[in-house]
């Protein structure tokens, strides 16, 4: 770009009858190939990345049909990838879930903002969060859907409470039998009377 713009300079001050060429200086320098190799790195960059994550991410058109599915999502659905593309998504859920999830993607649509919801659905004995983002600034509005998988969590929680439980249970057993424990051994501890 600095060598163009020193040549048209130059150029300005060679020409003294102020006509300046109309030709496009640089152009050849222009390489189409260069931009796509840009593209297409970026892509695999973003392509890496999705891959990786730990959390589902789903993609779907205004029919709130799937259109990409990431390895995570199909992991947790449990769907393959070819079965799942173009299903619709409130379908993968329990019949008792798919109201509260048609609701939350209006309420969606309606405001065009990500809706989060923090109580858990389940789908294919899996417990995840949703998050529902819109992508913007698209004519066809597709829907962005993060599946957090959170059932190692909840087990890990329900194990807790039962390890909270029977320690309770402990604590009272053993309060109990202290209990019991003070007047047996006053009553074995006392001589014994003749009648």
């Amino acid at each position: 770009m600095g060598d163009h713009i020193v040549a048209i300079l130059e150029r300005l001050d060679a020409v003294r009858d102020n006509k300046i060429p109309k030709e496009i200086l640089g152009r050849e320098s222009l390489y189409g190939r260069q931009i796509t190799k840009e593209l297409l790195a970026s892509k695999n960059h973003f392509e890496a990345t999705l891959n990786n994550i730990s959390e589902g991410i789903l993609e779907l058109n205004e029919e709130l049909k799937i259109i990409y599915a990431n390895p995570a999502a199909v992991s947790i659905i449990g769907i393959p990838e070819e079965a799942l593309l173009s299903k619709d998504f409130t379908k993968l859920f329990l019949e008792k879930h798919q109201n509260r999830i048609k609701d939350l993607l209006k309420i969606q649509k309606e405001i065009q903002q990500t809706v989060t919801h923090d109580a858990p659905f389940e789908i294919n004995n899996n417990q995840v969060l949703l998050n529902i983002i819109p992508i913007k600034d698209d004519k066809h509005k597709p829907i962005l859907i993060i599946l957090k998988n959170i059932t190692s969590k909840k087990q890990m929680e329900a194990q807790l409470l039962h390890v909270q439980r029977m320690e309770a249970i402990g604590t009272l057993a053993a309060g109990v039998a202290h209990e019991i424990n003070n007047p047996i051994n006053g009553i074995i501890g006392s001589p014994a009377v003749d009648l």
